[in-house]
């Protein structure tokens, strides 16, 4: 014998597919977010990108400090020298997507996340302040994990610490 179908069970069925195809299509985006660190001027922070930048010994008029921002998007600073045992930075603001997009790019465009180390910077431990370092920089995003050092004045350094402390609301010397 044959079962016809019942109003029910065709409702039941068109929402199960009604359900998967909405499922599916919040699901896609995501499976196309493996950017490349390189990308296009366009991209976007990737959601694991982080960076901590420790300026040691600056030019006149500067002062060293600690900038760090999680995936989260806070923003922590502090102005000093830094220390083995320096706690971790207040948060002094979270930024917008607008603010992690900027900071981004200054990585991105500076090769800081490169495969290769931009000249002026050597791939080293996070907490090596040798004689001649100038700063350390620790970078993640795209799913890579990258920690130079600087050894003088290194342009994309200069420029993702100015819109750093610009961002912490720091002026210069300050």
């Amino acid at each position: 014998m044959k079962r016809e179908p019942t109003g029910r069970n065709v409702r039941g069925a068109w929402g199960v597919v009604v359900l998967a195809v909405v499922f599916g299509c919040m699901c896609a985006p995501g499976c196309g977010t493996g950017r490349s660190v390189a990308g296009a001027a366009g991209d976007v922070a990737p959601a694991d990108f982080s960076v901590s930048l420790s300026v040691y010994k600056v030019g006149e008029g500067r002062l060293p400090g600690w900038y760090v921002v999680g995936p989260e998007g806070q923003l922590r600073a502090v102005v000093g020298e830094r220390r083995a045992n320096t706690p971790l930075p207040p948060i002094v603001r979270q930024l917008d997507p607008a603010d992690r997009e900027r900071l981004w790019g200054i990585v991105r465009d500076g090769g800081l996340l490169g495969r290769e180390s931009p000249e002026g910077l050597v791939s080293g431990a996070e907490d090596s302040t040798g004689a001649g370092a100038t700063a350390t920089i620790a970078v993640s995003g795209a799913g890579r994990r990258v920690t130079l050092v600087a050894a003088g004045e290194v342009g994309s350094l200069v420029a993702l610490e100015g819109a750093m402390r610009e961002l912490a609301w720091l002026s210069e010397g300050r």
